[in-house]
């Protein structure tokens, strides 16, 4: 295998339309790398509007398709690993056995990467750092990573693609925390902000959680690429903050009244993994998944980590990205102007 350019000549970005996606694709764009953005969708999606990109159309599971995808790139940038978000939904193929789906892909995905003598770099997650735990909280963190199949996915694919480093595969993985920010073209159901400020969210925690906008998981991901890290978690944190404080923040930022209730995170866990459990025995999905509060509950503070400090990304203010996201969020219809 040559070795990688010090910086990309072309990039793949798989998942692009996704939150991280779109910002690791105008990343790469600020930073003059032309970019084909990989997606199931057939025309770009508001996220992506107006950009210079090539859009490559099509599902990374059809036979060949990495590999028609990856060809004349140098530069893979995986912003969509597997990512079960419900633990019980058997009609849908990559979720009747997400450990099994999340195997396959990650063997194809490394073996194109190699093919084509490229850089893999990989949107991780937190959930796969050494949990902080004391002797006494030890055991519930390793409760909540078995209870759902997203911590466990996602440490089989980061672990694929740190032995395949190993072995002389050029791969980055960076581990942000919770990311917020412009961008997200998610169901506006299943995002945080849009709940909150529409008043669907009546109950919040106390809760420590860190996070980061997504702008500077993009920029730190490609200098960790342009720097050659590889071959490493690179864990990514921004601000701890509490919960509370967090929905009261953007709350009065969108001019909307904050949940009236407060309520425990592991109680909240709790609840919607049972009652995530009890629509599943139905055949139905819950109206709120589960894996929001399992990822509140299992949430740390974090400092800086020494890689994360080396490659020199700024944080931006919290209130920044808050801002940002709003208006985000408003210019897309998921929200009613500012009161």
């Amino acid at each position: 295998m040559s070795r990688p350019p010090a910086h990309p000549r072309r990039a793949i970005v798989l998942g692009a339309t996704g939150h991280a996606g779109s910002a690791v694709v105008r990343e790469l764009i600020s930073r003059g790398v032309p970019v084909t953005a990989a997606t199931r969708r057939a025309s770009p999606p508001p996220n992506l509007a107006g950009l210079d990109i090539a859009l490559a159309s099509g599902d990374a599971d059809d036979p060949g398709q990495l590999d028609a995808w990856i060809e004349g790139h140098d530069l893979v940038v995986d912003a969509a690993a597997p990512y079960p978000v419900w633990m019980f939904r058997p009609t849908v193929a990559a979720e009747a056995d997400p450990q099994r789906h999340a195997q396959s892909r990650t063997a194809r995905l490394i073996a194109a990467v190699r093919r084509h003598d490229a850089t893999l770099a990989l949107v991780g997650s937190f959930t796969t750092l050494p949990h902080p735990g004391t002797l006494r909280g030890e055991l519930e963190p390793k409760l909540l990573y078995r209870s759902h199949p997203y911590f466990a996915v996602k440490e089989t694919v980061e672990s694929m693609v740190l032995t395949a480093a190993k072995t002389g595969l050029p791969a980055v993985v960076v581990n942000p925390t919770a990311f917020l920010g412009p961008w997200d073209f998610k169901d506006p159901s299943m995002a945080f902000l849009p709940t909150v400020l529409s008043g669907r969210v009546p109950v919040t925690v106390g809760r420590v959680v860190n996070v980061i906008d997504v702008r500077d998981v993009a920029a730190a991901l490609v200098t960790a690429v342009w720097t050659k890290r590889f071959g490493e978690r690179i864990p990514l944190s921004g601000h701890d903050v509490r919960m509370d404080e967090l929905t009261g923040l953007a709350c009065a930022m969108h001019g909307v009244s904050p949940p009236s209730l407060r309520g425990s995170s592991r109680a909240s866990a709790a609840l919607s993994y049972w009652a995530e459990a009890a629509f599943g025995v139905f055949g139905r999905p819950s109206p709120f998944p589960a894996l929001p509060m399992l990822l509140i509950r299992y949430s740390y503070p974090m400092d800086p980590s020494p890689a994360q400090r080396e490659l020199g990304t700024i944080i931006r203010p919290l209130s920044s990205t808050l801002r940002d996201a709003i208006d985000w969020y408003s210019s897309i219809g998921y929200l009613s102007p500012r009161s």
